[in-house]
């Protein structure tokens, strides 16, 4: 039932992106200096330059959590690995092979960021506090490059990802576990502090992180623990003298 739910809800998305990727086409093939043709909300960024600047200072800047859809060719959207927030991140399987985009994939998962994988993906995208940078694929070798920040696109472009998200495969070895399968460092203060009475908010803040980020730990646990629900993981959990 989840999944029909899910394969519906991508249809949806899909269908309306759809509705609007021929105007986006054309709104990208359209002259600079004709920028009174363009609707309000999008902008297109002739320079790869400025488009990777756009997407640093977005990341840098950003106050919650940044959506990332990486195609066979990122146009240098992959976050840092010291990046403050976190970062959901879906990405085309090809550039798994690639070592070099690999690494900077797995650097990624390892600093806490969340990572899945889609066996290909139909452009590039970040979406962050309201505004996206969309990277639509070449044409003639050119890349159409984005800056949109109409609120009902930004909107339309963040379910849709939604959407992708629920049907990507998480990347392996994420969140990891320590030696013989028993909790990392960090899993044991989020085990801590839950003992303590801390709910999946307040355990974000101590750390410096986002709810998503704790709850994603607390589901590898209970995955490790076979766990149901929190009440029979802090019991597992006490058992084996975690908490």
């Amino acid at each position: 039932m989840v999944l029909a739910d899910s394969a519906r809800v991508l249809m949806r998305a899909q269908d309306r992106l759809t509705d609007h990727y021929t105007r986006l086409q054309r709104i990208a093939h359209q002259d600079a200096a004709r920028s009174g043709d363009r609707p309000d909300g999008i902008e297109v960024v002739a320079e790869p330059d400025r488009f990777r600047d756009l997407a640093h200072r977005l990341l840098d800047t950003a106050t919650a959590e940044a959506l990332i859809l990486l195609d066979e060719s990122p146009p240098g959207l992959s976050p840092s690995p010291t990046r403050p927030h976190p970062v959901r991140l879906i990405c085309a399987r090809p550039l798994l092979v690639d070592p070099e985009r690999r690494e900077r994939i797995e650097a990624a998962l390892a600093a806490g960021h969340d990572v899945r994988v889609l066996p290909a993906l139909p452009a590039s995208l970040l979406a962050v506090d309201g505004t996206a940078l969309l990277a639509l694929p070449p044409t003639d070798q050119h890349r159409q490059l984005l800056l949109v920040s109409s609120p009902a696109l930004v909107s339309l472009l963040t379910q849709y990802v939604e959407a992708l998200w629920r049907q990507a495969v998480p990347l392996a070895n994420r969140p990891a576990v320590g030696i013989d399968g028993a909790p990392t460092p960090v899993q044991l203060q989020i085990l801590r502090l839950a003992a303590a009475g801390l709910k999946d908010e307040s355990i974000a803040r101590s750390l410096g992180r986002s709810a998503r980020w704790v709850r994603r730990h607390f589901e590898v646990l209970e995955e490790r623990l076979s766990a149901t629900n929190r009440l029979t993981l802090g019991i597992a959990a006490a058992r084996r003298g975690w908490i």
